[in-house]
C-alpha cells in the first residue's frame, strides 16, 4: 500500500553505495533488484541508506515534476514510453504479430489492467526496457518526470526513485568505517 505525501524540496535524502559517487548518472540503473523500477534510489533515513553501502551521500532533490502515485494511466504517455523503448517493435510481437495491432493491444492492456499511471509505467519498464534502465530513465525524463516519491508505510521512511540526475543537489559525502558498516549489515541481516 502506497501512501501519498506532500514533499518539500528542502527534505534531506540519503543514498548508500559501496563506491564513492563523483557525479550522478543513470547508467548503472536497471541492473540490480530495483524494487520500484530503474532509477537512482534515495531514502530519508540515513540508517536505511547504510544498508546499501558504506558511502553515504547526503543530498537535496529539486523535483520539478514528480510521478503521481494516484493518477490514472495516461494514454499519450504510455504510447510515447513504448515508442521510446529500445527494440520496441520486437517486444510488440509479444502482443500480436501485426505491428500496428500489437501497439494498440499493448497500449490498451496497460490502460485497462493498471489502476494508476505509476503501475502502468512500471509494467512498461519491465516489458520494454529489460536491462535498459538508463534508457528508461531518459525516456521518463523526456516525458517531463524527475522521479517518484514513495512511502510504503514503513517507520515513516520515504524513498525516492530519481530518473533525472540533474535534480540531485549534493550536500556532503561521508563514509562510515568498514567495521561499523559490517556491524550494521550483520544487524540488518538478523531482522
Amino acid at each position: 500500500m502506497y501512501i501519498i505525501k506532500e514533499i518539500k524540496n528542502s527534505e534531506i535524502w540519503y543514498h548508500g553505495s559501496n563506491r564513492k559517487i563523483i557525479s550522478w548518472s543513470t547508467s548503472y540503473t536497471g541492473k540490480g533488484t530495483d524494487q520500484e523500477g530503474a532509477g537512482i534510489y534515495f531514502t530519508t533515513n540515513r540508517e536505511d541508506a547504510q544498508i546499501y553501502g558504506k558511502y553515504i551521500q547526503k543530498v537535496k532533490l529539486d523535483f520539478k515534476k514528480q510521478m503521481s502515485l494516484k493518477a490514472k494511466p495516461i494514454k499519450r504517455e504510455i504510447e510515447q514510453l513504448i515508442k521510446k523503448a529500445p527494440n520496441y517493435k520486437d517486444t510488440l510481437m509479444d502482443f500480436a504479430e501485426d505491428e500496428k495491432e500489437a501497439f494498440i493491444e499493448a497500449v490498451n492492456n496497460y490502460l485497462e489492467y493498471n489502476d494508476t499511471h505509476w503501475e502502468a509505467v512500471k509494467f512498461i519498464e519491465a516489458d520494454f526496457y529489460r536491462r535498459e534502465g538508463d534508457k528508461y530513465c531518459k525516456a521518463m525524463t523526456s516525458l517531463g518526470y524527475d522521479g517518484v516519491i514513495i512511502d510504503i508505510n514503513y517507520n515513516n521512511i520515504l524513498h525516492a526513485v530519481v530518473w533525472n540526475p540533474k535534480i540531485i543537489k549534493g550536500i556532503q559525502m561521508s563514509d562510515i568505517s568498514v567495521e561499523k558498516y559490517e556491524t550494521f549489515r550483520k544487524r540488518m541481516d538478523l531482522l
